[in-house]
């Protein structure tokens, strides 16, 4: 079992880049729009995905 001092850590990395990333966003630094052909496809890919309702209610156990 983790203990608390175990899953600190192992957030440290992703919490860095994140902070790293709000501060090039405050500044406008290397933040730039994606490519067109990207964005494109991104948006092709999406409309692959079955439909969802976020809104659908859960029933029955959930495993996270």
């Amino acid at each position: 079992m983790a203990n608390r001092t175990t899953i600190e850590h192992s957030h440290t990395l992703p919490q860095a880049f994140l902070t790293l990333l709000d501060r090039d966003i405050d500044a406008g630094v290397n933040v730039r729009p994606l490519p067109e052909n990207l964005a494109q496809f991104m948006l092709a890919q999406i409309a692959l995905l079955p439909c969802v309702d976020l809104d659908e209610e859960f029933e029955g156990d959930i495993d996270l």
